[in-house]
């Protein structure tokens, strides 16, 4: 993004905060006055209970479809919570798919949805005992990679909270997008009041604050054992990869995103002049590496191969002082190096949008559909992606990712003021 467009940004953010502000207060009004439609409801007598909060109009998604099927095979009660409308022959040819379809007015974003759904349950189901509620969202699509293991994974937990996700900004938290709660949890006293009392808002601030991050915080005030909160795919998990297979260290690039719009990733073809932190290489190309100074194409491309081929080319170049340190030494060196990097830079975000390859190589289904409005992920990136998916739901991803563009630079004016301090 230019200078101009940030100082644009600031000029334009008090407008910006303004214009939401009244359209978030038009939609309540008009939420005020809306009223339910409900097109099929069923008595619950399933193993599992399943919230999912959608934003279809017309017909299903595919990869949608897919997920209900995958539910339903596992004796799932599926309530869905459509903040949009679906077209009568949709839903009437598809309603063997769920077992709850509500159509509300679209306010609260998906907290809203969530909000419905849930209430409903504590209103007509929860004295049916069962074994796991689960709480969805269509923001993701859903691949067949690995899709019917990690519901399994998700049914069939001890643990009594367990997210497709965590993410460890301001406090730590489960991503709100897929979490698996016990019975026990989510008939707690602390979920039932957090959800008789959550204010509905489109303020996406709050729905990141008041929404997902007080909602984890009410789902460990509700735990019995303090220490039965995780994530399927996590810090832990990401280390045991790296541990078992060192392919994922010797071309960690064919495993992580370097195109990004937005923010830093360690993980580039340049970290592997951060990892030249050792006396076995010349001072004077430490020192040029850790500069910057890398003038010559001869220089930058030792940073952008894998690390094999990198420690190869310093031997040729001469640039290493073989006597000090062996091949496999100076590998298993920059191996450490890097796994510190990588598991350090789990941390920091939300890892689902920044590690979106190594989450499907680890067995995630799911990949979020704002990745390019958001600036992580171009297209270089998007083909490591899609060596998980099918030739169609390659095609269709494809086309779902891009039909919103990097924010910063699509939007105009206070959308685009709004986007760059996060409001939207």
């Amino acid at each position: 993004m230019s200078l101009l467009d940030q100082i644009f940004a600031k000029l334009y953010l008090p407008g910006a905060i303004l214009a939401l502000n009244i359209l978030n207060l038009y939609q309540k009004i008009r939420y005020f006055f809306s009223k339910n439609t409900i097109h099929k409801k069923t008595d619950f007598k399933h193993d599992h209970y399943v919230v999912i909060a959608m934003y279809q109009k017309g017909y299903l998604r595919d990869d949608i479809k897919k997920l209900l099927k995958t539910l339903k095979s596992q004796n799932c009660y599926i309530s869905v919570v459509n903040c949009l409308k679906l077209n009568k022959n949709e839903i009437n040819s598809n309603k063997n798919l769920f077992d709850s379809y509500v159509e509300r007015f679209n306010y609260g974003r998906d907290f809203g949805c969530y909000k419905k759904g849930i209430t409903d349950y504590y209103k007509y189901s929860s004295d049916v005992k069962h074994k796991r509620f689960l709480i969805l969202n269509d923001s993701l699509f859903y691949s067949s990679n690995n899709l019917e293991g990690f519901i399994k994974d998700l049914l069939n937990t001890n643990y009594e909270a367990l997210g497709f996700s965590e993410n460890h900004d301001e406090e730590y938290h489960l991503a709100s997008f897929g979490i698996s709660l016990d019975y026990e949890l989510i008939n707690s006293k602390a979920l039932k009041k957090y959800w008789k009392g959550y204010p509905l808002s489109d303020m996406r601030k709050h729905t990141i604050r008041k929404g997902e991050l007080l909602f984890s915080r009410a789902i460990k005030k509700g735990l019995r054992d303090p220490s039965s909160i995780s994530a399927l795919i996590n810090s832990r998990l990401l280390l045991e990869y790296l541990n078992k297979d060192e392919k994922y260290l010797n071309y960690f690039l064919d495993y992580t995103t370097e195109e990004v719009e937005v923010g830093k990733s360690v993980l580039k073809p340049q970290t592997l002049a951060t990892l030249i932190q050792s006396p076995v290489f010349e001072e004077s190309f430490l020192k040029k590496a850790q500069d910057g100074n890398l003038k010559t194409e001869k220089e930058n491309q030792f940073f952008s191969v894998n690390i094999p081929s990198f420690i190869d080319q310093i031997h040729s170049k001469g640039i290493l002082n073989k006597d000090e340190n062996t091949y496999n030494e100076i590998k298993n060196y920059m191996h450490e190096q890097l796994k510190s990097i990588w598991v350090r830079d789990f941390y920091v975000g939300s890892q689902f949008h920044h590690h979106p390859v190594m989450f499907m190589e680890m067995g995630c289904p799911g990949i979020k559909l704002d990745m390019i409005y958001r600036g992580l992920l171009g297209p270089k990136d998007f083909n490591k992606i899609s060596r998980y998916l099918t030739t169609d739901e390659s095609k269709t991803l494809y086309e779902m990712l891009n039909s919103r563009q990097y924010g910063a630079k699509s939007l105009r004016g206070w959308k685009q003021a709004a986007f760059i301090h996060g409001l939207i």
